[in-house]
């Protein structure tokens, strides 16, 4: 997989429970209607790099946004997610995929924004891509991005 430095939503961003935030990076797609993936499916990938803290009933909440002006927060329009229930199915290594949806198309930004519950902390990866990965292996830390 070929990985696009501007379509990269977070980059070892740290997610502190009890405090929703944003990717550090969001995409402008410019012209809203943009033809984003025409042919080929995209994906919101996030690889969780290191292994979450908190108990078992935590939840982590990663979604793709979308918003006509910037900046990407609480208010966007959430286009997809995913909620993942306790500390366990969140380890270092684990690789989150989301659909890209059709109607991601009608905003000029698209970022990411990521829920957690109040002791949960964890780092992630995320960015935008037409190889959903399924089959592929995350590994943390120095060897970050080495697929098998």
């Amino acid at each position: 997989m070929i990985l696009d430095e501007l379509l990269k939503f977070s980059d070892a961003q740290t997610v502190t429970g009890g405090t929703p935030v944003a990717g550090t990076n969001h995409i402008e797609t410019g012209a809203v209607r943009r033809n984003l993936g025409t042919g080929r499916p995209l994906y919101l990938i996030v690889n969780v790099i290191t292994a979450a803290a908190g108990d078992g009933a935590d939840t982590f909440t990663f979604s793709l946004v979308g918003d006509t002006v910037a900046p990407i927060d609480g208010s966007s329009v959430v286009l997809a997610s995913k909620t993942i229930t306790g500390v366990a199915n969140v380890a270092a290594g684990t690789h989150i995929v989301i659909p890209f949806p059709p109607n991601a198309t009608d905003f000029a930004l698209l970022g990411t924004y990521y829920t957690t519950t109040a002791d949960a902390v964890l780092t992630v990866d995320a960015y935008l891509t037409d190889d959903a990965g399924y089959d592929r292996t995350t590994y943390p830390d120095a060897t970050e991005g080495v697929t098998v």
